[in-house]
């Protein structure tokens, strides 16, 4: 985002985000060796996040543990 802008379009992104205008193999190796730590609430945020709006269908749920 340019200064003061809070949004970007894909597109922008695309264009100016540095790691998106690098070959993929470029761009996995960066994104590999950032380190980041596991986010904390990640267990929690991505099956809330796949239920969002299906909760009632079984298979889009998966085996449930």
């Amino acid at each position: 985002a340019r200064p003061g802008q809070t949004v970007t379009t894909v597109e922008e992104e695309r264009k100016l985000n540095r790691r998106f205008t690098k070959p993929l193999a470029e761009f996995i190796e960066l994104m590999n060796n950032l380190n980041l730590p596991k986010p904390a609430q990640i267990d929690v945020a991505v099956p809330a996040n796949i239920r969002c709006g299906i909760q009632d269908d079984p298979i889009a749920l998966g085996p449930r543990t």
